[in-house]
């Protein structure tokens, strides 16, 4: 029997992946800086920060949600440049206010503005990556997307640490310039939104948003999916503050451990993804949040820096198999006129996890540690608090078996987009085939 030939990935994917690195790496030269600079430098209390940083968390939730409609309702471009073109303006903005040092409510306004319009473009990235890589590749496109992200924040926050020295306005500076470069690189990208998307304007209303909750399927996987990510998010705040104030590790070396966490999904998530793209997507997704209860239990029992490296280690396999997972199924489970509005919602179960871990984790570990000294390593208290926050890595395990059991959604992936040949980029979109449906029938139509 001949072996099927395997179609490559689109060439405007990889367009789409530069695209997504440059927007996380203008993110990441200023986000890890934002709490540094109000604290430090304006003296703005610590519980006041958090508060700028839990609303920025909400309303990047409802960034969430209307990006995903107006890349359904406008289009995939247009949903990218408007934000693009305000986050240029914004990050120019802040830049001068802090360069004149403007009262701090209208730096804190303009800085939630700014890391706002990001959430509005991420599901239009989604969606485009979605129409344009038939189902079987899209593990590998997805997993491709979170080398990129990963790849842009590893660089980001470099270059950030050399303009810093200059002072924290000329961060914004260089990134409105990135923003140039990202406008210049959406010339070359063709729209992409199928035509059953057009939506009536007219007939808009806001509770149209979350109407996609009503496919009882997407509903209990959003579920699900915001547990994974509250497991996932606790990472960062948790992991750090766990290490630094329980077991003494210092700062600097807590930053290794999440630059060995970013070059482990550099080096690997792309083999990662090849070895998984056949599996039932369920599969990836259960193993994977169970490595993070794993890792997490693993913390408990640390007794210095190997501890939570080996730790670190075991969560970033889990991350690896399930995070490019999600989107994958997301677009199986997303009708051809609402990519954009199933992104959008994803995308806020994904959001919502993550702000609840930060909070949750360390609630938790207050419950049982005494933060105001060191206790000993792998204390009976320490081991019991992690393994309560590695329980809802396998909470969530249990609800991707349960879905996965219940038997998964055919794929509906939307037909070639309609482009014209002189829109720049659109040879490529044409450069596969994909079948009216996931039936064997229609695919055996397209070899």
């Amino acid at each position: 029997m001949e072996k099927a030939r395997k179609e490559p990935l689109p060439r405007v994917l990889y367009l789409i992946l530069v695209l997504m690195f440059f927007t996380v790496f203008g993110f990441a030269i200023i986000m890890p800086y934002v709490a540094i600079y109000l604290n430090t430098d304006r003296n703005v209390p610590m519980n006041k920060v958090a508060l700028i940083f839990l609303i920025i968390a909400v309303v990047r939730m409802a960034g969430n949600l209307i990006g995903g409609e107006s890349a359904d309702r406008f289009g995939r471009k247009i949903s990218i440049v408007i934000p693009l073109i305000a986050r240029i303006i914004i990050f120019i903005l802040v830049g001068w206010l802090t360069l004149i040092e403007a009262p701090i409510f209208w730096i804190a306004a303009s800085i939630i503005l700014a890391m706002v319009t990001g959430s509005f473009i991420q599901p239009s990235l989604r969606s485009i990556i979605t129409d344009i890589v038939p189902p079987d590749q899209r593990v590998e496109a997805f997993g491709l997307n979170r080398i990129a992200v990963n790849l842009g924040w590893a660089g980001g926050t470099g270059i950030g640490a050399i303009f810093i020295v200059l002072g924290f306005s000329y961060l914004f500076f260089v990134s409105a310039g990135i923003c140039f470069i990202l406008l210049a690189i959406l010339f070359f990208i063709p729209e992409t939104r199928p035509e059953e998307a057009v939506i009536n304007i007219k007939r808009f209303k806001f509770r149209e948003l979350v109407t996609v909750l009503r496919d009882v399927r997407f509903a209990l996987f959003c579920a699900v999916t915001l547990i994974s990510f509250l497991a996932l998010g606790q990472m960062t705040v948790t992991f750090a503050m766990f290490g630094t104030t329980h077991i003494g590790v210092e700062s600097s070396s807590i930053m290794f451990l999440f630059f060995i966490n970013g070059m482990m999904v550099v080096f690997f998530q792309w083999p990662i993804s090849m070895g998984i793209k056949k599996m039932n997507p369920y599969v990836p997704l259960a193993i994977g949040t169970v490595l993070f209860g794993i890792g997490y239990f693993i913390t408990g029992f640390a007794l210095g820096w190997w501890g939570m490296l080996i730790a670190i280690v075991v969560v970033t396999m889990g991350e690896m198999l399930a995070s490019p997972t999600v989107p994958t199924v997301v677009s199986a489970l997303a009708p051809r006129d609402k990519i954009g509005r199933y992104m959008g919602m994803s995308g806020l179960s994904e959001t919502t996890g993550r702000s609840l871990g930060s909070v949750i984790g360390p609630f938790i570990l207050g419950m049982f540690l005494n933060s105001d000294k060191k206790i000993i390593p792998a204390s009976t208290e320490a081991i019991t608090a992690w393994a309560i926050i590695g329980g809802f890595g396998l909470l969530a395990c249990i609800g991707y078996i349960a879905l996965g059991l219940s038997g998964a959604k055919k794929a509906e992936p939307p037909p070639p987009p309609e482009i014209t040949s002189a829109m720049p980029g659109a040879s490529e979109v044409k450069a596969f085939a994909v079948p009216a449906c996931g039936c064997d029938d229609c695919k055996s139509e397209n070899p």
